[in-house]
């Protein structure tokens, strides 16, 4: 989460404290194992060890069955001093029901204190028993990079989604007195397998609300709640939101919209997925309506009434209230040593007056992402900044108020093009209530280093929408060290010559775009009239005028009845040669 957006510091959805960098902290008699699940950094917890990455954080694979497939990790040491064991092993991979990874070992499986005792890891979609790593034991040297080679033997005859997991970790390290650290970095492999386009049969099956009481030092909370079902063979990006009225005078009022963590779901799991509505909510009769966008396409929405029992404390709930802001995102351009002033204009769209407080933080996609030896933490300005007033009252139906920005840029250690920070709008009522949060991004932009965009395609896959429709699902990521807009977002059925014979655009996130962050975009392609013949079909983004990263596929369409049934013959790392695609 963007440090700016936690107004309670450190604490989770479910009101409990919240582990900065490291997802689970396990101690044991005189030993402490601390296991980075997604995070490609772990900072140091004291002198004793230093800092790693294994990169990439997660291996998503897209391949067709039969295939040997290689890829790499890289395990990095930034301790500078000492020399540190490192082990690789393969285990198997699940997921809980808030989404996030599971680590399950053969010890696990037979350890009565362990969750996973007695689990059934034949239920698992499991690619564990086709991997080697290579090494799979080493010497990692002070500030030392050591590649991994992954090899993956594909069965035949198999498709959809098969996960496996990956795990570095280092031999016992001296902590603070007698006690040892080891730490183990998990990364989940992904493997989905392209033959006949699977049809995706995920969806939302409930929706809720939940009070959580205060407790010591944490304040009550409410929480919204969304019930999410996989029972087909895809493996899928969800994106949940949920809008909320309060009954109140005899009429339904809106009082909040509440967006999820995207996240993903692996076949044959069910998620129950929670978020903070950031505000308090007093009993009484609600209206929930869930909304699930599952690789950028949205399905069917669910309404719910809730008779909800609350907050003692509160007697009334305020909408969130609308604020514009003029421009959207800041950007401000400087050599290192100089100072720059920009503009923000804030606009009140409600009717009420709201009293506003400014915060500002580094992104959460910059927080624990790292490309090479940059890390997000190296890209960020937030200390350059001055946000002036930090405090101020809007009065309802058009009051404004405009900001002013001071970037007072280092002398010297500035050594990339760009850096970044967020702004985060807190809004409360005159009476305490909260009112929402708005944001704006700052970019702080470093003259004195040239620097283009750059945009990889990063993933291609194909579903199955019945009735000749494909839903195309493209992942592309920013790998270069300024941000961008995209512009246009296409896929195309193109013959072997690059004319294309149906195309359309791809729909997702259409806002800027930071260094490290990866999205999904997706669209239908109907091919109810393309005649049976071999293609390719290709995805691409523009990312700046005329430069587009590309993604292909051979495919082979076939006719039966009256239905266009593709088959995919190939991903673009398995293509001898490439059709070199006319976008416009």
């Amino acid at each position: 989460m963007d440090a700016c957006l936690n107004g309670d510091q450190n604490k989770s959805d479910n009101g409990k404290s919240r582990q900065s960098v490291a997802n689970r902290l396990v101690s044991g008699a005189g030993l402490i194992w601390i296991i980075a699940i997604g995070a490609a950094l772990l900072v140091s917890a004291g002198p004793a060890f230093g800092q790693f990455t294994v990169q990439p954080m997660k291996l998503e694979l897209v391949v067709t069955p039969g295939k040997i497939v290689k890829s790499e990790l890289r395990v990095q040491s930034f301790d500078p001093n000492e020399i540190h064991n490192i082990n690789m092993s393969v285990v198997e991979l699940g997921q809980s029901e808030d989404g996030a990874w599971n680590i399950i070992e053969p010890n696990n499986l037979t350890d009565p204190n362990s969750p996973f005792f007695g689990f059934d890891i034949s239920k698992l979609s499991s690619c564990s028993e086709w991997i080697s790593l290579s090494p799979n034991n080493f010497d990692l040297p002070p500030d030392g990079v050591v590649p991994v080679e992954i090899s993956l033997r594909v069965r035949r005859g198999i498709r959809g989604f098969f996960g496996a997991g990956i795990l570095a970790t280092t031999s016992p390290m001296r902590g603070v007195g007698d006690v040892s650290v080891v730490v183990r970095f998990f990364i989940p492999v992904i493997l989905e397998i392209q033959d006949r386009p699977m049809r995706p049969r995920v969806q939302a099956t409930d929706i809720g609300l939940e009070f959580i009481p205060a407790s010591g030092e944490y304040p009550a909370r409410t929480l919204a709640t969304m019930n999410i079902d996989n029972a087909g063979g895809t493996f899928s990006r969800v994106k949940p939101g949920i809008r909320i009225w309060s009954f109140s005078g005899g009429h339904w009022q809106v009082i909040t919209t509440t967006e999820f963590q995207e996240t993903g779901i692996i076949p044959g799991v069910k998620l129950k997925l929670k978020a903070d509505i950031r505000k308090p909510l007093p009993s009484g009769k609600y209206k929930a309506a869930g909304l699930l966008y599952v690789d950028g396409r949205r399905t069917k929405r669910i309404e719910k009434e809730i008779d909800f029992v609350g907050d003692s404390t509160v007697t009334r709930v305020g909408a969130d209230a609308p604020l514009d802001l003029d421009p959207i995102d800041v950007t401000m351009d400087g050599m290192p040593g100089a100072t720059r002033t920009a503009t923000l204009r804030v606009i009140n769209a409600s009717d009420e007056t709201v009293n506003i407080r400014t915060a500002i933080g580094l992104p959460s996609i910059l927080q624990l992402g790292a490309l090479g030896d940059v890390k997000g933490e190296d890209l960020d300005c937030t200390g350059w900044l001055q946000v002036t007033p930090e405090q101020f009252t809007l009065r309802g139906e058009g009051g404004q108020q405009t900001l002013r920005i001071v970037s007072t840029m280092p002398g010297a250690s500035m050594p990339y093009p760009s850096y970044f920070s967020l702004l985060a709008l807190w809004a409360e009522y005159p009476d305490g209530q909260k009112a929402g949060v708005t944001t704006s991004n700052i970019c702080v932009r470093n003259i004195s280093v040239d620097a283009e965009p750059a945009a990889v395609a990063l993933k291609l896959t194909l579903q199955d929408l019945g009735e000749s429709k494909y839903l195309v699902v493209a992942r592309f990521g920013n790998y270069g060290a300024i941000q961008f807009i995209p512009i246009r977002v296409k896929a195309a059925v193109t013959m072997s010559n690059g004319i294309n014979r149906e195309s359309t655009f791809l729909s997702g996130n259409p806002n800027l775009m930071l260094p490290f962050e990866t999205r999904d975009f997706s669209g239908i392609l109907d091919l109810s009239y393309i005649p049976a013949d071999r293609y390719s079909l290709a995805a691409a983004i523009e990312y700046a005028p005329g430069k587009w990263a590309p993604k292909q596929m051979a495919i082979r369409v076939s006719i039966e009845g009256e239905r266009r049934i593709v088959q995919i013959l190939g991903v673009e790392e398995e293509l001898d040669e490439l059709v070199e695609v006319q976008w416009k």
